[in-house]
C-alpha cells in the first residue's frame, strides 16, 4: 500500500451550520426520481453533465456518485458538481459526470433516508435505537438499480471510472463500501470518505476491515479519508486508529490518503470533495486497466 499523506453527524438539524461554499456548476444539470424495488423507496437523482457532453456523442465519461446530494444546509451535490466544473476549467481533471443521490423528502427521519441507508449492519442494535443498518440494501440499490439506470441513460464509464463520495454517515457508508471491494468484480475504483462516523455502532466498522483482510491481500483502489482537527477527540481518535490499521495491513494496490483539515465537521465537506476529485483522478480513476 502507498500512503500519500499521513497528515457524527447523524442529522444537521439543531446545529449551527454554515453551508459550504463552492464554485457554480457548469454544463447541464438534470433531476430524476428513481424507484427502488430493492429498498422499497424512491431516490432523487441530481445529474451534472459536463459542457462538452452533447458535443461528444461517442465519448464515455468518468462518474462521481455523491451521497447526501440534497441534505439540508450541506447541499453536497452542488459542492462536488461545482468543484468538478472548476477543476475541469483549470484542466486539473477530465470532464466528469457527477450524480448526486438524495431523497424527495426530509432524509433525517429515523428509519428512513440516510439514517436507514448509510448505517452499516448493526452489531449493537440495543444501543442504536432507530438506526436500521440498511447499508447492504442501499449498496445493492447502487449496483443493481442505479448503475444500470445510469448506463442506459448516460454515457458513463465502467467500474474503473467510477468513484463514491460521502460525508459523515455518508462517509461511514463509503468506508464500508470500500471494505466490500472485490478485485474480481469491482463496483468503484475510488472512494472519498469525509469525516466518516467510524464510531457508529461501537466502531463495528473494524470487523468489516478485518473481513476484507481475511478475503484478500490485494485491494487495487484509491481511498481518501479526511477529518477535521476541530471535530473533537472521538472523531479524531477513531480516524487515527482506523487509518493506522488500514496502513499496517499493507493491501497490495491500495493508495490511501489520510488527511486532516483545520476545521470542524461541516467544514470538511468542501475541501474533502475538492481535494478528493484531484486525488481520485491523479491516482488512476478512468485509466485503462
Amino acid at each position: 500500500m502507498r500512503l500519500l499523506a499521513a497528515t457524527l453527524l447523524l442529522s444537521v438539524s439543531g446545529c449551527v451550520c454554515v453551508a459550504p461554499q463552492a464554485p457554480a456548476a457548469t454544463g447541464r444539470t438534470e433531476q430524476h426520481d428513481l424507484e427502488s424495488a430493492v429498498v422499497g423507496d424512491t431516490y432523487r437523482l441530481f445529474v451534472r453533465l459536463p459542457p462538452d457532453y452533447d458535443a461528444s456523442p461517442d465519448r464515455h465519461y468518468p462518474l462521481i456518485v455523491q451521497l447526501d446530494a440534497n441534505l439540508d444546509l450541506l447541499e453536497e451535490f452542488a459542492v462536488t458538481a461545482g468543484y468538478a466544473s472548476d477543476l475541469e476549467r483549470r484542466s486539473d481533471i477530465p470532464s466528469t459526470i457527477v450524480v448526486g443521490v438524495g431523497y424527495p423528502y426530509d432524509d433525517t427521519q429515523p428509519n428512513r433516508g440516510r439514517l436507514r441507508d448509510y448505517t452499516i449492519p448493526l452489531q449493537h442494535p440495543d444501543v442504536l435505537g432507530g438506526a436500521t443498518g440498511g447499508a447492504p440494501k442501499f449498496y445493492e440499490f447502487l449496483n443493481a438499480e442505479l448503475m444500470p439506470y445510469l448506463e442506459a441513460t448516460y454515457r458513463v464509464d465502467g467500474p474503473t471510472g467510477r468513484a463514491l463520495f460521502g460525508h459523515s454517515l455518508g462517509g461511514l457508508f463509503t468506508t464500508w463500501a470500500f471494505t466490500q471491494h472485490d478485485p474480481a468484480a469491482p463496483r468503484f475504483a475510488a472512494f472519498v470518505a469525509a469525516s466518516p462516523a467510524l464510531h457508529f455502532d461501537q466502531a463495528s466498522i473494524y470487523s468489516h476491515l478485518d473481513a476484507l483482510g481475511a478475503r484478500t491481500s490485494a485491494v487495487p483502489a484509491a481511498l481518501s479519508m479526511t477529518v477535521g482537527e476541530l471535530e473533537g477527540p472521538e472523531q479524531n481518535v477513531y480516524f487515527d486508529d482506523f487509518t493506522r490499521r488500514l496502513d499496517q495491513r499493507g493491501f497490495t494496490g491500495l493508495i490511501l490518503d489520510a488527511h486532516k483539515y483545520d476545521t470542524d465537521h461541516v467544514g470538511t465537506v468542501a475541501p474533502s470533495f475538492r481535494d478528493g476529485l484531484k486525488f481520485v483522478f491523479a491516482n488512476g480513476l478512468g485509466a485503462t486497466p
